[in-house]
This record gives C-alpha cells, structure tokens and sequence, in this order.
C-alpha cells in the first residue's frame, strides 16, 4: 500500500508540540480522500497509526534553497512493524 504525507498545519520551527498538528495523508492505493490526521490517530481503512513527527530540512542545490523532509514515522498496529514517510515522498508501507 503507498502513501503520500503532504502536509502539515502550524510552523515546526516555532514549537515542538507536534501533538497538536494535523497531518495530512494520502492512500494512494485505497482511493479515499486524504485524512487530516493527528499523532496517535489511525488511519482510516488501514491498520496503521501515527506516531511521531521529526521536522527535518536539507539544502536542494537545484532550488538552491532549504526544502522540507520532515518524517513521520506510522505503525502497523497487528504487526508493530514501523514505516517512515517523508514530506511529499510516496512510500510502500507494506514492505
């Protein structure tokens, strides 16, 4: 199953109180709208959950700017095995 995190509301240099953001998910594979989800939500029709943000940027030498990838880590819930999805990075989390 692929998924893409797109966003994020609120501005991570100025707080580390990620709990009260919303992430927002895509389920490329099921066809649902994308969720705006919190830490600790599932995500819906799936067996995954959030579970922690890290703000994260790197230099793109091409923009020759900063650019946003941050993390968010999620969990399979039945399995305990944890995924990884990078700001605007589609990602196969069932591998």
């Amino acid at each position: 199953m692929r998924m893409l995190f797109k966003a994020y509301d609120g501005d991570p240099s100025q707080t580390d109180r990620y709990d009260k953001f919303s992430f927002q998910i895509d389920t490329i594979d099921l066809r649902q709208p994308s969720e705006f989800l919190k830490l600790g939500d599932m995500i819906p029709n799936t067996k995954f959950k959030l579970v922690k943000f890290t703000f994260k940027e790197a230099y793109n030498e091409k923009l020759k700017e900063k650019v946003d990838v941050s993390e968010l880590e999620i969990v399979n819930t039945v399995t305990g095995k944890t995924a990884t999805l990078t700001s605007n990075k589609v990602v196969d989390v069932s591998k």
